[in-house]
C-alpha cells in the first residue's frame, strides 16, 4: 500500500447474534423473552447492525453445529460483535453457562458441556475471527427452582456473575460482558410481575439507553444499572466486565472521530510499529483500525525508528503552576541581534476533555503564530517528557510527544530538527524553540 491508502477510512461492520429461550420443556417458561429479543432486535437495527436471530435453541449440538459456525463466517477482523441472549442460566464454580430449552432440572457435572452452552467457550469461539470488540449481553439467570448438578461444586442459583478470568481464546480480542445481575442476585424476569407477558427489567432499561446519545457504553450502562436497581428495590444489580482497551460508542461524537483521525495520523506519521500497535489496541473498532491493520500486516519486521535525543543537562523544574496548564514567555535570546538563543519555552497539556494520546494543539499553534509575527526564525526545537513507571503513563506520554513531533511537521519544521528529553514536565510536552530573529 502506499501512504495515502493508510489515510483511508472504513467504518467497521455491525454484526449482532440473538438469542432467545423461551419454551422449556424441564424448566419453568419465560414468556417474555420474545419480547426482549423483539426489542433488543429493533434497536440493533436502528443502530446499523445486520441482525440474526434464533429462537429456543434446543441442544448444544444445534447451537454449536448450526447457530454458532453460521454466524461466524459472517465475522472478519475488526467488526464489532455483539451476542444476546436472553433465558435461564447458572453457574457452576467459577464458569457461567447458559440453559437451552431441552436443559433438565437435574445435570451431571460430567456431562455440562453437553447440555449447556458455556460462556468462556463461546468467548474463544466468537474471537478467533478477530472482532474489534466483543460485547456479550446476557439477560439471564431466571430462578430455576428445583435446578441440581450433581457430582461436583456446588451451583449457584440465580447467578449473573462470570468467572473473572478472561477466557484464554479471547486474550487478543477487546471483549466487554454485560450482565444483567450481580452474583448471587436474581434476575427479574417477565413472568415475576404477573400473567401478562412483558420485556425483563433489565433489556427493558438497556433498550431504553441503548444508543440514546452518544455516551460511551460503559457510562451509559451505568445509567442501566441504577435504574434496575431502583426499579427493583436493590433485588437486582446489573454489572459490566471490562476487558477491552477500546471505548465502545454506538453513537460517535464527531469531536471524536476528529480526534481519531488526528490520532492515526500521528501514530502513521511517527513509522513507529509500537505506536500503530497501541492504536490498533486502543482505537479497534474506529474508522481508521482497518489500516492501522493492514499497516502492521506490511510492516511485521520493523524495528521502532532511532529518535534523536537531547540529554537533559541541569533543565530547571517548572514551578508546579505551570504543569497544569501553558507557561509562555518570549525569551530575549542573548549576545549579538542575530545570534542562536532561546526563543520560547511553553508546556503544552493533554487535550481537555479529549484522548488523552493527544496534546492541546491550539497551545502549541499560537505559540508558533506569536514566533512568525515577531519574525523570529526556528532553527530547532526540544521536546521534554516527564519519565513515569507507570507503563501506562509512559505510553501516553509517548503518543503526545509524537503528537508534538506531527504539530511541528504540520508547521514545516523537520522532524530532523526536533530533539527529545525527559525533564519534570508533569503530563505535558515542554517544548523549547531555539532561532534567531531574521
Amino acid at each position: 500500500m502506499i501512504a495515502s491508502d493508510y489515510l483511508a477510512e472504513s467504518e467497521p461492520r455491525r454484526l449482532a447474534l440473538l438469542v432467545g429461550n423461551a419454551r422449556y420443556g424441564h424448566l419453568s417458561p419465560l414468556p417474555g423473552v420474545v419480547i426482549d429479543i423483539d426489542l433488543m432486535q429493533a434497536q440493533l437495527l436502528a443502530l446499523d447492525f445486520e441482525v440474526t436471530r434464533c429462537n429456543d435453541i434446543a441442544s448444544v449440538a444445534q447451537f454449536e453445529d448450526d447457530v454458532l459456525p453460521a454466524f461466524r463466517k459472517q465475522i472478519q477482523a475488526g467488526d464489532l460483535v455483539v451476542f444476546y441472549f436472553s433465558g435461564h442460566g447458572f453457574a457452576h464454580g467459577a464458569n457461567q453457562y447458559l440453559a437451552l430449552t431441552d436443559t433438565d432440572l437435574r445435570i451431571d457435572a460430567r456431562r455440562l458441556a453437553d447440555v449447556a452452552i458455556a460462556v468462556d467457550s463461546l468467548q474463544g469461539y466468537l474471537s478467533r475471527p478477530l472482532p474489534g470488540l466483543l460485547l456479550l449481553v446476557l439477560d439471564a439467570c431466571r430462578g430455576i427452582g428445583g435446578f441440581e448438578i450433581e457430582g461436583g461444586p456446588r451451583s449457584e442459583l440465580l447467578l449473573k456473575g462470570a468467572s473473572p478470568e478472561r477466557a484464554s481464546g479471547a486474550a487478543r480480542v477487546n471483549l466487554l460482558s454485560a450482565l444483567a445481575s450481580r452474583s448471587g442476585m436474581p434476575a427479574i424476569a417477565s413472568d415475576d410481575v404477573g400473567d401478562a407477558a412483558r420485556a425483563s427489567l433489565f433489556t427493558t432499561e438497556l433498550v431504553a439507553q441503548l444508543g440514546l446519545d452518544d455516551r460511551e457504553f460503559g457510562a451509559m450502562f451505568n445509567d442501566v444499572s441504577a435504574r434496575v436497581r431502583e426499579a427493583s428495590d436493590e433485588q437486582q444489580q446489573p454489572g459490566l466486565i471490562d476487558w477491552s482497551d477500546t471505548d465502545l460508542y454506538l453513537r460517535v461524537p464527531p469531536a471524536l472521530r476528529g480526534q481519531q483521525k488526528e490520532a492515526w495520523q500521528v501514530a502513521l506519521s511517527s513509522r513507529s510499529r509500537r505506536l500503530v500497535q497501541r492504536f490498533a489496541y486502543r482505537f479497534s473498532i474506529s474508522r481508521h483500525a482497518a489500516a492501522a491493520r493492514a499497516w502492521l500486516a506490511e510492516h511485521l519486521h520493523q524495528g521502532l525508528p532511532a529518535a534523536s535525543a537531547a540529554r537533559a543537562m541541569g533543565d530547571p523544574a517548572p514551578k508546579p503552576a505551570a504543569l497544569d496548564g501553558l507557561r509562555s514567555a518570549l525569551l530575549s535570546s542573548e549576545g549579538s541581534e542575530h545570534g542562536e538563543g532561546l526563543l520560547l519555552e511553553l508546556i503544552a497539556p493533554p487535550l481537555p476533555g479529549g484522548l488523552p494520546e493527544l496534546l492541546h494543539r491550539a497551545v502549541v499553534e499560537a505559540a508558533l503564530s506569536q514566533l512568525h509575527e515577531r519574525h523570529l526564525h526556528i532553527s530547532s526545537v526540544s521536546l521534554a517528557t516527564a519519565p513515569s513507571r507507570d507503563s501506562d503513563q509512559a505510553e501516553l506520554r509517548e503518543a503526545r510527544l509524537q503528537h508534538a513531533i506531527y504539530v511541528l511537521e504540520q508547521a514545516g519544521i523537520d522532524r530532523r530538527a526536533v530533539t527529545m528529553t525527559q525533564a519534570a514536565v508533569g503530563d505535558g510536552v515542554r517544548f523549547r524553540f531555539i532561532g534567531q530573529r531574521r
